[in-house]
């Protein structure tokens, strides 16, 4: 029988010591290893990347708005819009008119919302219609702190909706996930939410996006230009297009108001009996007061427009409570020298349902509002 030998095959001579040198080394041929100065300007040319597009590409966009332009509703999340069109009317020192579809105008044309008839009665002096559709208290906060930054030093009207505190859903009390208008803008973490209930990864991306201005840009493309299409499936979808046309070419919708501007009486609305939620424990109220600081603390003179809520399609019992919420926040708003109007009640055909005027009904509000003087000229 054979004896079998074992073959070994022969190692390089110095092969182990530079394998042992190898183990040694802190960092293998492939790792990049950078100085300090090396690092910052690896950060600042990533700052430039994420800063520099939206300021040149916005260049590149056409942005006339009209003197009676309202964000079309299919971008109502699209905040880099709002912060463009707040950031051109405060250039021009206009009375900006913020909250949310009772100031957009939810059942008229773009030129008989309360805006417009400011405008026109007042004669000279221009009003900039920033009301968003659902744009809730919780979340009017958010959007003046991230997206607002450009509202300083001007003058402000801004409603107060008790529709948002007439039901524990709408005030976001209901210890369930809810789905609600804008929920990128409301706090993540807190004060806490019962209704919000996403995950804890979502919140912190939330977060970092919203104190980011290219990620807002970058939403804005995606919904004004690319029908809400990332840019890989637009470009599957449009292989032949020109992305830098898009800039060039604005693709307003068409901006109609709800199909039905007829008084809530004929729409067979029943008697409602709202759960109207204490001042002390509503969210959204918490929302309207830090709304209301932040305008503030950016030295902005501000004018509070109370309701008018449509009191005439609720329960008596309703009305009481409505009554009592109504003047517990004249009274916040008295204590802290803050300019307010709080009209009576329109005539019942004024309005379309619990909160949204008719065009009758913003031509009166307009009125009352010009005749309380909001803005008086500065001594």
């Amino acid at each position: 029988m054979s004896e079998t030998k074992e073959y070994t095959r022969p190692i390089p001579q110095g092969t182990v010591k530079h394998r042992m040198d190898f183990l040694d080394t802190p960092y293998g041929s492939n790792d990049i290893r950078l100085s300090l100065r090396e690092w910052l300007l690896t950060g600042f040319v990533l700052m430039l990347a994420f800063a520099l597009p939206p300021v040149i590409l916005e260049r590149l966009e056409t942005f006339t708005p009209s003197s009676d332009y309202r964000i079309p509703e299919p971008y109502s999340r699209d905040y880099h819009l709002f912060s463009r069109l707040a950031s051109d009317a405060a250039k021009r020192n206009a009375v900006l008119v913020l909250g949310d579809s009772v100031m957009w105008g939810q059942y008229v044309p773009q030129n008989e919302t309360l805006s417009v008839f400011l405008m026109q009665q007042s004669g000279k002096q221009e009003f900039v219609n920033l009301g968003i559709n659902g744009m809730h208290p919780a979340a009017l906060a958010g959007l003046v702190r991230y997206y607002g930054t450009a509202i300083r030093n001007q003058d402000v009207i801004l409603h107060c909706n008790f529709l948002w505190m007439s039901s524990p859903e709408r005030d976001l009390r209901v210890r369930k996930d809810i789905p609600f208008n804008h929920p990128d803008l409301v706090p993540q973490f807190f004060p806490f939410i019962p209704s919000y209930r996403e995950s804890f990864s979502h919140r912190v991306g939330v977060v970092i996006t919203r104190s980011l201005p290219f990620y807002a840009w970058v939403s804005h493309i995606r919904i004004t230009c690319m029908d809400n299409m990332d840019f890989a499936n637009w470009t599957i979808q449009n292989p032949y297009a020109d992305p830098f046309s898009l800039f060039s070419q604005p693709r307003d919708p068409l901006d109609d108001p709800r199909p039905d501007p007829v008084p809530w009486t004929q729409k067979k609305i029943a008697p409602q009996n709202m759960e109207w939620a204490p001042l002390s424990d509503s969210i959204q109220w918490l929302g309207f007061e830090k709304a209301t600081r932040i305008l503030l603390e950016r030295g902005n003179r501000l004018f509070v427009l109370v309701g008018p809520f449509n009191v005439h399609l609720l329960t008596d019992e309703s009305r009481v409570q409505y009554e009592k919420l109504r003047a517990e926040a004249v009274s916040w708003l008295g204590k802290r020298n803050i300019a307010f109007l709080s009209p009576p009640p329109l005539e019942s055909e004024h309005y379309a349902d619990a909160s949204h005027p008719l065009a009758e009904g913003y031509q009166i509000l307009s009125n009352e509002i010009l005749a309380a003087n909001p803005f008086p000229p500065v001594r």
